[in-house]
């Protein structure tokens, strides 16, 4: 048995690495793209950033990559750097130790070193450095690194202005201890059919951990946030009818903190950043259906980019 483990882990990182590598082209000569390093806690720790030639503070995202995955490869497969050519606007995409985010699940704690310390240490110095307007960063993540962006709903309210997540619900322990001194707008993105992070809560694969399911994650923001119990259901244009999938979006605006939260729900959609470009069929088979009827990245800026501290 250990050793099918470790074949289906690898196959799943491989899967998730060709995905990465196999959709959209990096940044065109509207954007620079550079490999920066900072020292914290005794570790270079290594990000990618995209931003506008034209300089200045942007608004900023910061994206968090799954496990198994990193900086580059998620720069390439969530589709964020259109935004960057069309401004004014920066991504930012940090590295994991170990390509694991210390997410609040035990296990991925013995991988990783203080994350959120981290990426309060990284905001900082990205406003410092006079790129990011400190009113207007976000952060979104992908599987832990959507884990990880809920994680710092909890732990660092004060310098996020919106967080997204994908493929991800709070880990157990994250939830239990979840009592933030502000709201945040939090936006989830999350498959009904994911085999990898249960959307109805549960063991996250190859001993990842617990994690609360979507709908609790929902109502614990709801109540953080203090909005209305009723939301506000749309359907999304199923425009690819043979993705095996389709899109509810539920949003509560009604909140006394004016934090809205909002589920794009994708039924029977897998562990997958929903988008338009071409698929990988051999994905389907370890991860689950990808969602073609609208792209994150979009959806992700358009409930951004309203959004101020």
């Amino acid at each position: 048995m250990g050793g099918l483990r470790k074949s289906l882990v690898e196959a799943i990182a491989r899967v998730l690495a060709a995905v990465a590598v196999a959709s959209v082209p990096l940044a065109s000569s509207a954007a620079e793209t550079k490999v920066e390093q900072v020292l914290f806690d005794g570790y270079t720790r290594e990000y990618v950033i995209s931003a506008p030639t034209s300089g200045g503070q942007f608004s900023t995202i910061l994206a968090l990559h799954g496990t198994f995955l990193n900086a580059q490869k998620t720069m390439k497969s969530i589709g964020l750097e259109p935004l960057v050519d069309r401004g004014p606007v920066a991504v930012v995409y940090p590295n994991a130790l170990a390509a694991q985010w210390n997410d609040g699940r035990p296990a991925a704690a013995v991988l990783a070193g203080d994350d959120v310390a981290f990426i309060r240490s990284l905001i900082r110095h990205l406003v410092g450095s006079g790129i990011s307007d400190s009113r207007r960063v976000y952060v979104t993540g992908f599987s832990s690194g959507g884990m990880m962006a809920l994680r710092l709903v909890c732990e660092a309210p004060e310098l996020i202005a919106a967080t997204a997540a994908i493929s991800a619900s709070f880990p157990v322990e994250v939830a239990a201890g979840c009592r933030p001194p502000r709201s945040t707008p939090v936006l989830l993105m999350n498959g009904t059919a994911d085999p990898i992070v249960p959307y109805a809560g549960g063991a996250v694969v190859f001993g990842g951990g617990q994690v609360i399911s979507t709908d609790q994650t929902i109502d614990l923001m709801r109540a953080v946030n203090r909005c209305d119990e009723s939301p506000s259901y749309s359907a999304l244009p199923d425009i690819d009818r043979e993705d095996g999938s389709h899109v509810i979006v539920a949003s509560w605006t009604k909140c006394a903190s004016n934090a809205p939260v909002v589920l794009y729900r994708i039924d029977g959609g897998g562990h997958r950043i929903p988008s338009h470009r071409e698929d990988w069929p051999i994905a389907d088979v370890l991860l689950g259906k990808m969602n073609h009827d609208f792209d994150a990245a979009y959806a992700l800026w358009s409930f951004f980019k309203d959004k101020t501290r």
